[in-house]
């Protein structure tokens, strides 16, 4: 497995350290979590593996359906082994967005999932089946789907929408 470990760093770490620093108090109402491609990957595993953590995941362009992915780009497959370790080692395990996903304990609250995805994206199709999967399997999830392809102009707009979710959500 990798040698550097970002998700306990992000998960635990560096959300201590926001709340000391911007004097935050953690409630899993006012927690959210979002990211761009790869980092919307990252924050669906965050808000997966964190239920009790984070009540809502936002996932921009999101690659979530990294074994796809990863077979897809075999090219890539140092970069992946070092993160996850081997092919075989991800599948079923924390990092396995849809194993998690389709194995949900009924006893735990389930994280909001929202998605923001160009139609051109090259991520769209895994981001219309993973909504569906989650939708299927009990999870509050939406795709909004706009026009535009993996670029900055489609995640500008889509971090004002995130901003005013967030906004109406914590007032």
């Amino acid at each position: 497995m990798s040698q550097v470990n970002y998700f306990d760093y992000v998960a635990d770490e560096l959300l201590k350290r926001c709340c000391s620093w911007f004097g935050i108090t953690p409630t899993r109402s006012k927690t959210f979590v979002g990211g761009i491609s790869m980092g919307g990957y990252g924050a669906l595993k965050l808000a997966l593996n964190r239920p009790n953590i984070f009540s809502e995941s936002f996932v921009l362009s999101g690659v979530t359906d990294l074994g796809k992915q990863w077979d897809n780009n075999l090219e890539r497959n140092p970069w992946y082994s070092a993160l996850f370790g081997s092919r075989q080692q991800f599948e079923k395990s924390n990092s396995d967005l849809h194993f998690i996903t389709t194995h949900w304990s009924k006893n735990v609250d389930r994280p909001r999932i929202r998605q923001i995805c160009g139609q051109a994206d090259p991520f769209y199709s895994m981001n219309v089946e993973y909504q569906k999967i989650a939708v299927s399997n009990g999870f509050d999830a939406h795709l909004k789907t706009v026009p535009g392809g993996h670029q900055w102009n489609v995640w500008d707009s889509a971090i004002q929408t995130v901003l005013e979710s967030i906004d109406a959500e914590i007032k």
